[in-house]
């Protein structure tokens, strides 16, 4: 009913049922029983791109007559899932690191973020197939595509935990048991240390570091390095690598995404350039990349340098500051060389991450961190207001 009640919001406010506008649409939803399969796609295609054919649709929907029934329901499902995808974006205002802060950055772990990243999980699977008929004249398959029709995070969450019964993980780093038995999570959880993880959905604040991923949702609040993914949807504030065997996969990073030269099926979304480890030999891949906001219906990303002033490096396992705007009064407060510990007690693992907890910090008006300096520890402590960030 999301999709409705979004469409109900807007212009189609002014087009009731009886009006003459609306009636259109009624004749071409009766058509759907008499026309050819080209032609009955082509009118499905004509009906899901016109707002006020949601009265007709609705109608064809409660039809006993499948050659009406079936289409106006899959436009129910793609007007859903539009309205999902653009309320997800709209949340956190079209910015990506506040999008991620609202798994992480919430007073209490709620496992009821595992069942909303689900939804989202689905509506961006969604996007990830329309966008690849960009690659492809035949597109690609939807993540959710398995032996079982409801058993993958891509499906209905509750069906889904009670055909897969995951274990469920809440607390620090999440590790690979001693006898690899089970192998399918829900975890909230600090980081990750996995062989394999199948069928799983991880909103793991820090990084992420998997052998193997299949069929699976990571959300990471910093960076994520995989040697054998296929059929997943990775979302990262900092870097995501992928070493080899990659395929089937949508990647959104809010830093560097480097993927291995066969990569098939793909598509990654960043500001920065996607590196393609080795000489290319891609296979039906889409890369939205190399500017603030690469793809329009999603989100913007930013950046260390022209949103704070600061430019920073992983150097031995920590986050180094390298460079500070000249002019800006977070330059009294981060100097060049300090190092990034921590903030709020929860450690900064990757530059990705510390460029997403400023957004934050800028977002709820208190700035804290952790840093080293010169070998001493300290706090870097502020009201955000009272930092002039020269643009």
């Amino acid at each position: 009913m999301i999709g409705i009640t979004l469409l109900l919001c807007g212009p189609l406010y002014h087009f009731g049922p009886e009006t003459r506008e609306a009636r259109v649409f009624f004749g071409l939803v009766k058509k759907l029983d008499s026309v050819s399969t080209d032609k009955r796609m082509r009118l499905q295609q004509e009906l899901s791109n016109e707002p006020i054919a949601i009265w007709a649709v609705f109608w064809g929907s409660r039809q006993e007559n499948l050659e009406i029934a079936v289409p106006c329901l899959d436009i129910l499902e793609k007007w859903k899932w539009q309205a999902r995808l653009s309320k997800m974006v709209y949340d956190a205002d079209g910015d990506f690191d506040r999008f991620v802060n609202t798994y992480f950055c919430a007073m209490a772990r709620d496992p009821s973020l595992l069942e909303r990243a689900s939804e989202e999980a689905r509506a961006l699977d969604r996007y990830y197939v329309k966008k690849s008929f960009l690659a492809h004249p035949k597109g690609i398959a939807s993540l959710a595509t398995s032996e079982n029709a409801v058993a993958t995070p891509f499906h209905d969450f509750l069906a889904y935990v009670q055909r897969r019964q995951p274990v469920s993980f809440h607390g620090g780093v999440l590790r690979s048991p001693p006898i690899a038995e089970n192998k399918c999570y829900l975890a909230l959880c600090d980081g990750v240390q996995c062989r394999q993880i199948t069928y799983s959905m991880i909103l793991s604040e820090g990084n992420v570091n998997v052998d193997e991923a299949f069929r699976t949702v990571i959300l990471s609040g910093a960076d994520v390095r995989i040697a054998s993914a296929s059929s997943s949807l990775i979302i990262a504030s900092g870097d995501v690598k992928l070493e080899r065997n990659a395929g089937h996969l949508f990647v959104i990073a809010g830093g560097t995404v480097t993927v291995p030269r066969d990569a098939s099926a793909t598509l990654c979304i960043s500001a920065r350039k996607i590196q393609v480890a080795g000489r290319p030999k891609l296979s039906i891949a889409l890369f939205l990349d190399g500017k603030p906001k690469p793809a329009p219906e999603l989100f913007a990303f930013r950046d260390l340098w022209p949103d704070f002033g600061l430019e920073a490096v992983l150097h031995e396992g920590r986050v180094k500051i390298t460079k500070v705007k000249p002019g800006n009064q977070i330059a009294e407060l981060f100097k060049e060389n300090d190092v990034i510990l921590s903030r709020a007690k929860k450690t900064v693992e990757s530059v990705g991450q510390f460029r997403r907890l400023l957004g934050h910090s800028r977002d709820t008006g208190r700035l804290d961190f952790q840093v080293e300096r010169e070998g001493q520890q300290m706090a870097i402590q502020a009201n955000w207001k009272s930092v002039n960030i020269r643009q």
